[in-house]
């Protein structure tokens, strides 16, 4: 289920909330297809990885986005930071910045998109953000600093200014020892419907619940210190459990009420100093220092532990139920016509029809530039994305995201945005059309691109378009927009044009398989 864009701010966070409630009680169908753990998309993207399951899935099509560069806004006054964008209801971008919070609306139309800046709660200094906002089921923004505290901030309707409703700790209080680098993870609590529970990580050793009021509810380990360097962002699955990778090396399942449920070893992979954070979808999914991702059950055990990539994992994961072609084609024979006074017929030939089924993948990037795509049901790799070249590499900045109609997007520290569809097709390959022509949409409802700017890539997979700037991060907009946060202090989009109708592709729900019970189930693909 996913919704318009809608302006009415106050209409859609009733909406909103409602759906949450709904959702949190169990009766609403999300929308999900043969998957335990499917996002619920009420917005484009909402935190870190996109929603409360990090599962690295965009709402927004980008087959029609012919990848043009436009400038949205100059934030180089405010310090661009690590911090990847959240996009609100109104379509509005929260973006942590060396001086605080900054919200962007990136199709103002008076031609200013700074709506505000967020740099102090009364008497409290906001300070630099490096990790990533989350927006909740009232459309309130959700983010911790570098400076130890986590705030609750809004857009006030009436003066259009920032209302800080809540901090953490307290003012008065002292903040949290070293950073908050964790996206939080914003969920209703089903016993006693608070709109507005956090969970977040915290570099001091901790995962920290807080009520809506911002009050603590509890924390574990009760001791901070035991795990110092914690700034992975938890997942949370629709049952209610909220999953963790720890600097100890072990993935933790806890309880909303706190409670551990298990734990496991799964030394998460590190990269630019961040723990990779698990995601839910079928199963667990952690991507591993060993290069290798592993998936776990609910219970805890072993789904299977995926073939050894050739490089360390850069990121977390990212996930798509598509159409895949398994190994053997089955053999398709001719009938054979019924017997009549003529001659026989010629003994029937038989053809080769490929198999072809439905399935999860699970998409990892290696350091190198190299996207793999895994399959759920046995942890094989079914296909390699090469972005990168024999003799080169891509200097991965961030972890990968898949686009409504299933093209694996990544960024790099050299500047560019690269795309790819599961067979290495690139974004905006369908035919130009000449100027002044009305364009003639396709079968599918698409319109055909005009003046493509992806290039090929160097591994000759997908195309890629130049920022001219190291990449700090990436999102795709519900329209398929992709919004890029730079080194050089810009934040630039590539728009899909306004003429541009783009109908995203229909997920499929991946064909129902026998659940694997064994640590390892890395069977031929049958």
């Amino acid at each position: 289920m996913r919704f318009p864009h809608m302006r009415d701010s106050a209409f859609t966070k009733a909406c909103l909330l409602l759906l949450a409630i709904c959702l949190s009680l169990g009766g609403c169908d999300s929308g999900g297809g043969g998957g335990d753990d499917e996002p619920f998309e009420f917005l484009s993207w909402s935190r870190l990885r996109g929603d409360i399951l990090n599962s690295g899935r965009a709402v927004g099509a980008i087959a029609n986005n012919p990848g043009r560069i436009e400038v949205v806004a100059d934030l180089s006054d405010l310090g661009v930071t690590a911090s990847t964008p959240a996009m609100g209801i109104e379509d509005v971008l929260y973006i942590g910045t060396a001086r605080g919070l900054v919200a962007i609306d990136p199709y103002a139309a008076d031609g200013n998109p700074r709506r505000w800046v967020f740099e102090r709660c009364d008497s409290v200094e906001v300070g630099p953000i490096d990790g990533s906002p989350a927006i909740t089921a009232e459309g309130d923004v959700v983010v911790g600093t570098n400076n130890g505290r986590v705030f609750r901030v809004s857009e006030d309707e009436e003066t259009g200014e920032p209302t800080c409703h809540w901090l953490y700790p307290r003012r008065g209080e002292d903040p949290i020892a070293g950073p908050i680098l964790s996206s939080p993870a914003l969920r209703i609590d089903p016993v006693n419907l608070d709109p507005g529970s956090t969970f977040f990580t915290a570099d001091a050793g901790f995962v920290q619940a807080l009520n809506r009021d911002g009050s603590a509810r509890w924390r574990f380990p009760p001791a901070p210190g035991a795990l110092v360097g914690w700034n992975s962002s938890p997942a949370i699955a629709n049952s209610g459990v909220l999953y963790a990778t720890a600097p100890d090396g072990n993935l933790y399942a806890l309880e909303l009420s706190g409670r551990v449920l298990w734990q496991r070893p799964a030394m998460a992979a590190s990269h630019k100093g961040l723990l990779a954070s698990p995601a839910v979808n079928q199963a667990v999914y952690v991507p591993e220092q060993n290069q290798a991702v592993t998936a776990f059950h609910s219970d805890g055990q072993t789904k299977w532990r995926s073939e050894t990539l050739p490089r360390p994992i850069a990121g977390s994961l990212a996930f798509a139920s598509q159409s895949i072609q398994l190994g053997t084609p089955e053999p398709t024979v001719t009938p054979t016509p019924v017997e009549t006074t003529t001659p026989p017929a010629e003994t029937p030939v038989p053809t080769s029809t490929p198999r072809r089924a439905v399935e999860l993948l699970v998409y990892a990037a290696d350091t190198g530039g190299s996207v793999h795509a895994i399959r759920d049901i046995n942890g094989r790799i079914y296909r390699t994305l090469r972005f990168d070249g024999d003799d080169s590499t891509v200097p991965v900045s961030g972890s990968p995201i898949v686009s409504g109609d299933l093209y694996v997007v990544l960024s790099g520290d050299d500047g560019f945005v690269y795309a790819s569809d599961l067979d290495g097709g690139r974004p905006c390959t369908t035919p130009t059309i000449a100027e002044g022509v009305t364009p003639t949409p396709t079968p599918t409802g698409r319109i055909p691109c005009t003046d493509s700017n992806w290039e090929d890539t160097p591994g000759g997979t997908g195309g890629r378009v130049s920022i001219g700037s190291a990449i700090r991060s990436f999102i795709i907009a519900q329209d398929g927009t992709i919004f890029v946060t730079a080194a050089d202090g810009t934040l630039y989009s590539m728009p899909v044009p306004n003429e541009t109708t783009v109908v995203p592709t229909p997920t499929p729900s991946p064909t129902p398989t026998p659940e694997a019970t064994g640590t390892s189930a890395l069977s031929a693909d049958g």
